[in-house]
């Protein structure tokens, strides 16, 4: 039995020092041999009192305390090892969070920074848009009101040519009719004279020539007025061709201001989708500002680094 116990002793010993060589070895060490002092101290005990049992009894119960003691300080250190990788771990993730943060503060940064100039390149070609398009309407009110003008010239110009050939005719009829007349009273006239100059005596032919005077006044009237037909009709010529001319020109001018304006319009309509697509444009930047904010606010990159 004492040999038993011995060698027991030897094995308890050396299970200490291989947890010695491990990360509990110093308490298991000085326990193992704490213990083997008191179980040599019960074998000789028992060998004076002649038992058989009780050694046996006694190292299955050290050896069960110190099996457990060893146990329980290699499941303590076992738990000190995972807690330490825990906290390795939530360090590493920490620092990932940190980092992400940063990134997202880098990006948020850069985003803000090309929105702003996105924002303020929109807004000044909306601004260009809206004055072309303004300068546009004031054009095409213009060319309105200008083609509406020529317009009324060209139809009063109508009606002056028209008046003007009216009058032209009836001066022309009523000078036509007026020459047979008066040439028909100058010979009359004549006739009467010539007749008085066969009844009247030497001291009556006075008024014989007073009538051949009035006879030739008439016949110099009949020629004024044929006179005056003549220069009516060539300045009606003159001024109806001056009329056309400008009728022309008019007429031109109406068709381009027409064309003029119809361009314009169009280009109106151009510039009116143009100027709706790019404040369209500029609210959407906008509203992309106000969503990078919120997704780039203090609070949420401090949430991402957490």
């Amino acid at each position: 039995g004492a040999e038993g116990l011995g060698r027991l002793l030897s094995a308890l010993s050396s299970e200490g020092g291989q947890a010695e060589e491990g990360e509990a070895a110093e308490g298991v060490g000085g326990a193992a041999r704490d213990l083997e002092q008191l179980v040599e101290a019960d074998a000789d005990a028992a060998e004076d009192e002649g038992s058989q049992d009780a050694p046996s009894s006694a190292l299955k119960g050290i050896k069960q305390f110190v099996m457990s003691s060893t146990a329980a300080e290699a499941a303590g250190e076992g738990d000190r090892t995972s807690s330490a990788a825990r906290e390795q771990e939530r360090e590493r993730e920490r620092a990932l969070a940190r980092r992400r943060a940063g990134e997202r503060q880098t990006q948020c940064s850069s985003i803000f920074r090309e929105g702003r100039k996105d924002l303020a390149a929109l807004s000044r070609s909306l601004e260009r848009a809206s004055a072309k398009l303004s300068i546009n309407k004031a054009a095409a009110s213009e060319y309105e009101q200008a083609s509406a003008y020529l317009q009324r010239q060209h139809k009063q110009l109508e009606a002056l040519l028209g008046q003007l050939a009216a009058l032209s005719k009836g001066t022309e009829s009523w000078a036509a009719g007026s020459r047979p007349l008066l040439r028909g009273h100058a010979e009359q006239l004549m006739a009467l004279a010539t007749d008085l100059n066969e009844q009247l005596s030497v001291e009556e032919q006075g008024t014989t020539q007073a009538i051949r005077d009035l006879a030739q006044h008439v016949d110099g009237h009949q020629g004024a007025l044929q006179r005056y037909a003549d220069v009516l009709r060539t300045a009606q010529r003159s001024a109806e061709a001056a009329a056309r001319t400008l009728s022309q020109r008019l007429a031109e001018d109406i068709q381009t201001s027409k064309r003029r304006l119809t361009r314009l319009q169009a280009e109106g309509q151009v510039l009116t989708s143009l100027a709706h697509a790019k404040a369209g444009v500029r609210a959407m930047s906008m509203h992309y500002q106000g969503e990078a904010s919120s997704l780039c606010s203090k609070e949420s990159i401090q949430r991402l680094g957490e």
